[in-house]
């Protein structure tokens, strides 16, 4: 029984477990600077909320929590990150990543880890999830990204948050196991969104496509 339930923990891991490898990231970062160039005419940042993320960085763990309204949330910090010279966060991303062809192992050796949307009846999942980001928050010297809304807002509006995540980290902090985080909102706003389109038909009860590399 304990050698199956260690079985079981190793494939979570492998599944769940992020890289940050610096060749990917460069690649990666390469196509994020084609991407962004394609979809946007220009993006406004908020250049002295960039340095003051710069030197937070540097003092205590940080946690960037960025509204979710396109896809395009995905790259956007990421891309910001390499463009100023910060490090790269790592990301919790869905399994519809993860099930993408060359487009989930590339976000995973570019900083994703990827977990279900629902677990909290897997006493073994939830444990292993706990843990790990236990070790992102207070030994990982990167910044922890992740969507509080958990899902991209259809409305434009932003949605309840989904606490799971975040309460983790809260207990690590409220336990003394890491002195202190630095919880960093982030608002992303387009003028219009990638998937203006597809939200409209969803809105009429057309189900949401797959995602997947094509």
């Amino acid at each position: 029984a304990l050698q199956q339930v260690e079985d079981e923990a190793r494939d979570i891991l492998k599944i769940m477990g992020h890289e940050q490898d610096i060749s990917a990231i460069r690649k990666f970062a390469f196509f994020l600077a084609k991407m962004v160039k394609a979809m946007y005419n220009k993006i406004v940042v908020h250049r002295p909320g960039i340095e003051m993320l710069r030197k937070a960085i540097q003092i205590c763990p940080v946690v960037i929590l960025p509204t979710h309204r396109s896809y395009a949330d995905f790259i956007l910090v990421s891309y910001l990150s390499y463009h100023y010279n910060l490090p790269f966060p790592v990301i919790a991303a869905g399994m519809d990543f993860y099930h993408m062809t060359y487009i989930g192992q590339l976000l995973r050796e570019a900083g994703a880890f990827y977990i279900k949307r629902s677990f909290m009846d897997d006493v073994l999942y939830w444990a292993i999830f706990q843990e790990y980001v236990k070790l992102l928050v207070c030994r990982e010297s990167a910044p922890l990204e992740f969507f509080l809304e958990g899902t991209r807002s259809r409305t434009a509006k932003t949605l309840r948050p989904k606490l799971g995540l975040l309460g983790c980290i809260c207990q690590y902090s409220c336990l003394d196991e890491v002195s202190d985080v630095l919880v960093v909102p982030v608002n992303i706003s387009y003028d219009r969104t990638l998937e203006e389109e597809l939200y409209a038909w969803e809105l009429l009860g057309i189900p949401k496509p797959k995602e997947s590399t094509s």
